[in-house]
């Protein structure tokens, strides 16, 4: 509650400044006091006024005419109007009007004047010049850009301004003697709310606000009144002002304050505005649903209780308090507690209010839930990581495949022409071995692109988890006991069988690594789930539907907490340096994802690790395809064949796996060259083998320019990796086959074989 002080000062203050003079007299007619605009106006100085008479400040004439009616002043106990010429300290004369009561006490004895003083000198003055200046005045009244009447006390029209008379499309003089309310209601007799009628009953300027429908304006129609000579009230001066474009801003003002209001009430954040002790006023209903509050419940309450997080909470809060009193505005972050005890992520800003005077007078806050942003940011964050490495994979993967390739190609092509009893042929099946490893390491990087497609069919986990285990149970110590409960309804999926198998075995690699000091269980359980069920609710990117559920767990030492988050990384490994590179869980994260699936890890230190993967089931059951190398004889054919690559061994070496399975083959180097010698011969050759990456002109383009050329050329791209190139876009642009480098001798004959075969 403010000080009564405070407000005997506030009036004491707007007193002094009042744009009207105040004076107060004695009995005797002398001052007792005296505001500021009295002595601004008559130019002297407080000491210089006070327990003078004030007939001392008269102009001589007028001073017989205060001694009259000063008696009759304090007989009547009031005085309106009254005109006196005063003299200010410079010596020039001033007109004054003067009203005033008395001031009695409970006895009725007189105590003092309470005056109020208008210096009017210019107004009489022009008063003066309007009866030798009537045309002018006359031309200023016209001028007015607003409809001005005089009206008399009966209500008739005295004189109109020609745009009044335009507003109704009449000569002025044809206005002269009707009543205002005739003329503008078009009724017969005066509006109940007429501001003409407030001012002739109570003499004083009257304001209103309405809409004139023979108009169709909204108009603010002011009336002053006007007074004759003895002071009798004669009638009004009376103003119409056009407003209807501010009421038309008004009303959009309105609507602009209620879309406001909607948006605040709507808003899907928190919007909370607080005193400045941090009370809260006002909450909008998006409290409720993130906190589980009421607005209603927390009006009032300290902005604190939206945090259960203690003192850490209220150190933050003085800390960010000071930047907010230095900058005027601050942004934070929280984790905050609902009302069911759930703690989530929030971000927000709190920006000060500040009135006029720039004093601090509270705060807005606006608090977003971002539990569910971050939970998405951590995933992609996860993301980009594998993009990251899988941008370096593509950088790489041409190159080294083409090293494999000359390395594959010709330890095979060598192994064939080696009879069976010669030593070499063990060499060269171990350069083979160590060939496809190199390809698998390859294709482990490449995981990490999203461009990567591989081959997928229906296959039965079933089968081949019982495969790994057997295969593990021979590698692993006696120590480790493998348990497992395969048993489920459907174990079908759509998947790459390597991959999976490379899934598999690096999980259940990693299980037996971290037991293999002390021994202890590895168990493998396959059930089915549906996504939504509490298991699969936090996988958040996946698709609604059937999932089969593989647990590949261990009793071992468990996962550091604070490692928990990285241990998908890409090169983030605890293992010694002969035992792993970092790249296996990374594969394998890479692996689940494109497969449509998720996996998540649960540890504790001491108590083993379990890995829980999701995989999409099959739609429709089908009959799990089963894949085996063949040891055939190269297919052979016939036919011209031109092979375009830019690494010259690559080109030979394939040129000669080519002739030997019987067609006749021309190597270039340069894609230009090649387009050319088909350009001058396009009948000469039966098939066109490219490689997709090579300067100039890529595999792609002058596959496109070749079928310009000749549009029922058969053509097999051939690539590192398999970057944009999939099934479908090499049937846009019409092309025949894809193959993978390193070309292996009886899949690349097969493919040509196939190709020609086609047509």
């Amino acid at each position: 509650m403010k000080d009564p002080k405070d407000n005997v000062d506030l009036f004491r203050h707007f007193y002094e400044i009042a744009p009207l003079g105040y004076q107060s007299l004695d009995k005797n007619g002398c001052f007792i006091h005296v505001n500021q605009t009295w002595l601004n106006t008559l130019g002297y100085g407080y000491e210089e006024v006070i327990g003078r008479w004030f007939g001392d400040f008269l102009v001589p004439d007028y001073v017989d005419h205060f001694k009259k009616s000063f008696p009759r002043f304090k007989a009547a106990g009031e005085m309106h109007n009254a005109e006196l010429h005063m003299v200010r300290k410079d010596g020039s004369h001033i007109i004054v009007s003067i009203d005033g009561r008395i001031a009695y006490d409970e006895n009725g004895a007189f105590i003092q004047t309470h005056c109020i003083l208008q210096d009017i000198t210019d107004r009489k003055k022009t008063e003066k010049k309007l009866e030798s200046a009537a045309e002018e005045w006359r031309k200023t009244f016209d001028a007015i850009e607003e409809m001005v009447s005089i009206i008399d006390k009966d209500y008739k029209i005295l004189r109109v301004n020609n745009f009044f008379a335009e507003t109704f499309n009449v000569h002025p003089k044809e206005l002269i003697g009707k009543t205002c309310y005739e003329v503008v209601h078009g009724t017969k007799e005066p509006w109940p709310d007429c501001p003409h009628r407030k001012t002739i009953e109570n003499k004083i300027k009257c304001t209103e606000e309405f809409f004139e429908s023979n108009l169709g304006k909204y108009l603010e129609v002011s009336t002053s009144p006007v007074f004759n000579e003895e002071n009798e009230f004669a009638g009004s001066v009376h103003i119409a002002k056009d407003i209807t474009e501010r009421k038309k801003v008004e009303k959009e003002i309105r609507e602009a304050r209620d879309f406001l209001e909607s948006v605040l009430e709507n808003s899907g954040d928190i919007i909370i505005f607080n005193d400045v002790e941090g009370k809260i006023l006002y909450s909008n209903p998006a409290i409720e649903r993130i906190y589980g509050v009421s607005r209603q419940e927390i009006i009032g309450s300290h902005v604190s209780m939206l945090s259960n997080t203690g003192e850490e909470f209220r150190e933050k809060s003085r800390e960010k308090m000071e930047e907010l009193f230095e900058k005027g505005f601050i942004s934070f972050e929280a984790n905050h507690k609902t009302r069911n005890g759930r703690t989530i992520d929030v971000e927000g800003t709190l920006s000060m209010i500040k009135d006029d005077k720039e004093n601090y007078t509270g705060g807005v806050a606006i608090i977003r839930d971002v539990t569910e942003r971050k939970k998405m940011k951590e995933q992609l964050n996860q993301a980009q990581k594998m993009e990251a490495i899988g941008t370096m994979a593509r950088g790489i993967a041409h190159d080294f495949n083409n090293i494999l390739a000359i390395i594959s190609g010709n330890a095979e092509m060598a192994f064939k022409k080696i009879p069976e009893a010669n030593p070499a042929r063990l060499s060269l099946e171990q350069i083979s071995d160590a060939c496809n490893r190199a390809q698998d390491l390859t294709r482990q990087i490449l995981f990490f692109s999203s461009d990567t497609k591989n081959e997928k069919k229906p296959l039965h986990l079933k089968t081949l988890i019982n495969e790994t285990i057997k295969l593990l149970r021979s590698a692993i110590p006696s120590t480790i006991e493998i348990r497992h409960d395969l048993e489920c309804e459907s174990d079908t999926i759509i998947g790459d069988v390597t991959q999976i198998n490379q899934v598999i075995m690096n999980l259940c690699t990693n299980a037996y690594q971290a037991m293999e000091a002390s021994g202890g269980i590895l168990e493998i359980n396959l059930k089915n789930a549906g996504h939504g069920e509490d298991e699969t609710s936090q996988c958040h990117d996946m698709k609604p539907g059937r999932y089969i559920k593989l647990s590949i767990g261990d009793t071992g030492e468990g996962i550091e907490a604070e490692n928990i988050d990285r241990i998908f990384d890409p090169f983030f490994t605890t293992k010694d340096r002969d035992k792993g590179t970092g790249l296996g869980l990374s594969v394998v994260h890479g692996i689940v994802k494109q497969h449509g699936g998720d996996i998540k890890v649960e540890s504790q230190r001491g108590r083993g690790s379990t890995f829980q993967i999701l995989l999409p089931v099959a739609e429709e059951e089908t009959k799990a395809e089963e894949s085996a190398e063949t040891t055939e004889n190269i297919p052979s054919g016939k036919g011209n064949i031109l092979v375009v690559d830019d690494e010259q061994v690559v080109a030979e070496m394939l040129k000669q796996m080519l002739e030997h399975a019987g067609y006749t083959v021309v190597v270039h180097t340069n894609s230009i060259e090649a387009l050319e010698t088909f350009r001058r011969q396009p009948d000469r050759f039966d098939l066109v083998i490219t490689d997709q990456t090579m300067p100039a002109m890529t595999g792609e383009m002058l596959s496109k320019e070749l079928l310009k050329i000749r549009k029922d050329i058969p053509i097999i791209i051939s690539t590192g990796y398999s970057s944009h190139l999939t099934g479908e876009k090499i049937k846009e642009i019409g092309v025949k086959g894809l193959v993978m480098k390193p070309y292996k001798w009886r899949s690349i004959a097969q493919t040509v074989k196939d190709v020609l075969s086609r047509g």
